[in-house]
């Protein structure tokens, strides 16, 4: 596996950290496993409407900033 360069806002962090405590795993597993998930719903939705998944992307990244 490849280590992502990337920095998070402190909430992403304590909800995988939430996550991780309710289900008994590591966090860079539900990490893994969060991005995973999104990528597979942002590959669909950017395959069907490439705008939404766009302007969704965008409108994710600015309410974390």
């Amino acid at each position: 596996m490849e280590k992502l360069n990337v920095r998070f806002p402190d909430t992403v962090k304590l909800k995988i950290n939430d996550v991780g405590e309710a289900v008994d795993l590591f966090d860079s597993a539900v990490a893994r496993a969060a991005m995973s998930l999104g990528l597979q719903k942002l590959q669909g939705l950017a395959c069907i409407n490439p705008e939404e998944a766009k302007s969704l992307i965008i409108s994710e990244n600015a309410k974390q900033k």
